[in-house]
């Protein structure tokens, strides 16, 4: 059973998360700062947010009683949905406090030793890669 849930979540971020909230990162933070793309307008923006926090709301309306998406124990699965949401929650600047779910999970995963160890170096990444964008502007 435990296996099923795993899989489930690994469906869930592959055909549903991602396609619905992969968008706002492309559009309002990758394509403008790395692709040299246009930004959206503002009510494009706000569309886009608007889906990706929608999106969040359903991850918390479904999250189970366990301290993981998939029960007591960290998986795979909580390390893969993790990742995509650092990118949300460092690059577009999204604020978690709101699903209370999800946040404390969040809070958890982060704190896993080696997550943090591997926070630690996305962070050194994501500053270098801030400063080689502004020296190209």
């Amino acid at each position: 059973v435990h296996m099923a849930k795993v899989d489930e979540l690994f469906d869930i971020h592959s055909t549903w998360v991602y396609t619905k909230c992969q968008p706002a990162l492309n559009e309002i933070m990758i394509g403008p700062s790395m692709m040299g793309a246009d930004p959206p307008t503002e009510e494009r923006k706000k569309e886009l947010m608007g889906e990706l926090h929608g999106v969040l709301q359903i991850l918390e309306d479904t999250f189970g009683d366990g301290q993981y998406f998939t029960g007591d124990t960290l998986t795979i699965a909580d390390i893969h949905m993790y990742n995509l949401l650092l990118g949300y929650v460092l690059w577009l600047g999204v604020d978690l406090s709101a699903y209370d779910k999800l946040n404390t999970w969040y809070k958890t995963v982060s704190e896993d030793p080696l997550v943090a160890e591997c926070d630690d170096e996305a962070n050194k990444f994501f500053a270098e890669m801030q400063a080689a964008m502004m020296k190209k502007s």
